[in-house]
Formats: structure tokens, sequence, C-alpha cells
């Protein structure tokens, strides 16, 4: 069914990708790098990000809007050469064999606006958009025969059979680690937000989101001049004044995967931004991919844990697809284990206390600091709190004893490394001066869930990770421990195949 409207699709619609080839949101574009003019690899520098490989075609004419370094590869993305900086040679012929282009922009306004372009002549700046009805990371048309129409004559408005979903929020043409102003529409780096495209909007109307709102800016019809009104504040509601007719709104980074904009006074539930494809009788033929509700909707979720928790990177992804109310209680650098009276350790009771008993679901991920600073297991029924095992079956009859018919759920301990193992008197970047790595103390947590009779969400042996590839998940921050991105959306995977098969127990 698919194959035939994507068949039909081709045959009705020319120009319906926009002219701007780079797409931001690809997992390989690479922030704080450059591409290498010589061999094509990365090179890291802070001032620069570059893109993915964005596909090409041999002898055809590209130009770029600004211009850094150009590196060409063939299809098996070997390299074949690279020019650097010239901002008087914005336009270069793919050479023969070419396949792909990674090109690098100065981060700020050179790599907000930057745009990769079919031809000779360099146009105004247009967002990425591969394809008008789903999400561009999950289905590309390929390209479409056909006489090409006018730019910009066929927009979504104007056909009868793609509809938005409620949708407005795009996070793939989002602009990562910025905020803007609201007065002047400019960008600035920050790791602790995004920006959104230019989200177009009606004055007057009233627009609701269902995040936090930290910057909202308005722009007219050109998208460059700013119409006074946009916000510094933490709003989660709008009405555009006249002359407005974009937006950009910067969300705080860990909303990113769950924040919804979308028409009127209410928020309503969770949909991925998206196109529906409707038939010659208004039947939905493709639709936009939303969240269906799910048994733990509106149910409210506690994660207690250390910096992994904390940094509330995988959380919401969880919360976007399950409708969880969510509520951090992680606290960076802190242990399952700690002696009575210790405020920090997760087994004691101020920790346990700061959770409302109101809470339906209740998460624990911990044992990284534990092993980190060499805290021995301790035998399976213990209750002594400064070993590992003592400390989990002490917090575990805690939790038993708060929340009473809920549903508690521990977390492996998930595999991690020290690349400064000598200077901290190791055996090896993974084992402890115990003579344990993060997979004993995974396993203790095992053990504990199976004494006790609770689920446990197996990151360690589940997340994908090991000593093989553990920088493509985990961050290079002086230790190998806290996850990135992709690491961040594993753990979600895995929490989410777990839940999916629990019901919430009150």
């Amino acid at each position: 069914m698919t194959d035939l409207i994507l068949e039909a699709l081709k045959k009705k619609v020319d120009g319906l990708f926009g002219k701007n080839l780079l797409n931001p949101g690809d997992t390989d574009v690479a922030l704080g790098f450059f591409p290498s003019v010589t061999t094509g690899a990365l090179q890291a520098n802070a001032n620069y990000n570059a893109s993915g490989y964005v596909p090409v075609e041999a002898g055809k004419s590209y130009t770029f809007s600004t211009k850094h370094y150009v590196v060409w590869f063939n299809a098996s993305k070997v390299f074949i050469s690279g020019t650097a900086s010239d901002n008087t040679n914005k336009t270069q012929v793919a050479p023969v064999d070419a396949a792909y282009v990674r090109a690098s922009a100065r981060v700020g306004n050179d790599w907000s606006l930057f745009q990769i372009e079919l031809g000779a002549v360099q146009t105004g700046y247009e967002p990425y958009s591969a394809n008008a009805f789903l999400d561009p990371s999950r289905i590309r048309l390929g390209s479409i025969s056909g006489q090409a129409l006018e730019a910009g004559s066929l927009t979504q408005q104007e056909t009868n059979f793609l509809h938005q979903g409620k949708n407005l929020f795009n996070k793939n043409v989002s602009t990562p680690s910025f905020f803007i102003s609201p007065q002047y529409g400019t960008l600035t780096a920050s790791s602790s937000y995004d920006t959104s495209d230019f989200v177009p909007v009606v004055a007057g109307n009233q627009y609701t989101s269902n995040k936090k709102m930290r910057f909202t800016c308005y722009f007219d019809v050109s998208k460059t001049v700013v119409v006074p009104g946009g916000a510094s504040a933490d709003a989660m509601t709008f009405t555009p004044p006249l002359g407005a007719a974009f937006v950009r709104i910067t969300t705080y980074k860990a909303d990113l995967n769950a924040f919804q904009l979308e028409l009127g006074s209410e928020s309503t539930g969770y949909e991925r931004y998206g196109f529906s494809i409707y038939g010659p009788n208004g039947e939905v033929l493709l639709g936009v991919e939303a969240s269906s509700v799910s048994k733990w909707s509106g149910k409210t979720w506690a994660t207690l844990g250390d910096s992994i928790t904390a940094g509330g990177l995988w959380q919401p992804s969880v919360v976007a697809s399950l409708g969880l109310a969510w509520t951090n209680f992680g606290i960076g650098g802190t242990k399952v284990s700690g002696a009575v009276g210790d405020v920090n350790a997760m087994c004691q009771d101020t920790r346990i206390n700061a959770i409302p008993a109101t809470q339906d679901l209740i998460t624990v991920m911990g044992g990284t600091n534990d092993w980190a600073q060499n805290v021995a297991l301790g035998v399976v029924d213990s209750t002594d709190p400064l070993t590992f095992y003592g400390a989990l079956n002490t917090l575990v009859g805690k939790l038993m004893a708060r929340f009473p018919g809920k549903r508690v759920i521990l977390f492996a301990t998930p595999y991690g490394e020290f690349i400064d193992f000598a200077s901290r008197g190791w055996a090896s970047e993974h084992t402890n001066t115990q003579g344990l790595t993060t997979r004993d103390y995974a396993e203790a947590v095992r053990v504990v869930c199976k004494r006790w009779g609770l689920p446990c969400v197996d990151v360690q042996a589940n997340a994908g990770w090991n000593a093989s590839n553990i920088r493509t998940y985990l961050n290079d921050d002086g230790a190998l421990l806290h996850p990135n991105a992709t690491g961040a959306s594993r753990i979600a995977e895995v929490t989410l195949g777990s839940l999916r098969g629990l019901e919430p127990l009150a």
C-alpha cells in the first residue's frame, strides 16, 4: 500500500523537496568539527560544524551559502578531494565519481543559515525539507521525475492530499545548542538549549506548548525582520502580534524529543511532527505517527539515580511515548551505598523520602559510582549499607515501605570505563581495586530484583555498548560513563521495551 502511495506521489508532485540539501538533523552531522581537505577525516574545532554526507551527482554544480571546507566522497564514502576556505568560490562542480559532499561552516548564523543547493547561482536561504509529509529521517521518496515546478509555487496548503498534523514543531530542522534573542532574532551558542526553525503562525491566534518555551521571537513574512513582542520567560502559550508570520522558539535541550506546539489554548497528547496523506474521499492513506494512548498515560514517574539520571537525556523519549508525568530525582556523583544519615546515598532516608509517596512509578539506576569508588559487593542477603548488596537490600526495603502497591523497578548498572585507570590504582579501565567491573554490579542488581520479585531494566545487557564501541554511545569527558544522544536513545529504548510489558499497579 505504501509503495503505491509513494509511486503516485512521484508521478503527481515534482519539487516537493526543498532546495536546501543540508539537513542539520542528520545523524552524521558533526558539531565542533570540520572535514580535512586532504583526507576527509573530521578535525576537532569548536568554531565550526560539519554537515553529514550530502548526496550529490558527479559533474553537476553545487553552491554553498558560505565557504569553509568542502570535501567530496565516492559512493563508498571514500575521500576523493577537497578545497579550503575561499568565500569567492562558493560554486563547485562535483568531481568524477562523487556521490557525497561534506562541508563545514562557522558556528552561529553561518551554520544556522547554511545552505547547499544544486546549481551555480546562490539563492535565498530555505530550511531543509526532505519530504512534506513524513519525518525526513524515516522515509525519503528519492528523486522525482517530471518538469520542475517554479520554486515555492507548491505548498502544502495548495494541495488536497497533504494534511499537517497538530504538532507544528519539527525537531529535525532545529538549530542545536543555540538560543534566540527575542528582541533581535540573533542566535547565541549554549549547550542548554535548542532553537526551532521558522514556524508559520497567524497573528491573533493562540498557540500552546506541552513544555516550557525559554525564548520566543517573531518575524514578518520575509523571515528577516523581527516583529516586537517576543518573550524571555518560561511560557507555555503565546499569541503572535500583528505583522508576525513566523515564530522561532528556544526549548530546553532535555525537552527537544518530546516538545509539541499546537494551535489553541490547551495542550493535548503528544504527536510526532509530520503530515498525513488523504485519499480522494478524505480517507487517511498514510498518517502521522502519533503517540498512542498507553496504560502509563497520566501516571507519575520518579527517577532516582546518579548523573546518568540527573542529566535527563534519556527520560524525555520515554515520556513522549508513554505520556508519563516525570520528575527527576537524580543527583550527580552519588552512590547507592552509604551509611545511615548519608544525605546523598540512594539507600538512605533523605533521598527516598524526597520522592512524593503519590508517585505511580519509581525507577532507580545506580551503581556506577559504587564501582568508581571501589565499594565491596558484600553478600547477597546483607543489609549492611556500606556494601553494594546490603545497600540494594536496604534501598528496596525502604522503597517497598514508602510505596506499597506501586511499581518499583531497578536498572542494572550500565557499562562504563575510566580512561585514567592507572592513576586510580586500577588493573584496567574497567576493573576497580575490588577486582570488579560494572558487569559485577549489574549482576548484583539482577540478583536483588529476583530476590525481591522486582522487574529489572537491564541496561548493561541490552543497551548495546561495550569495550569495542563505547565511544559511539558515551561521552569522552575524562571518563566513559555518561551517555551522549545515541546512548540516551538506547537507554530510552530499553526502558520502553520493559515498561510496555508492565501494567501500572495502582
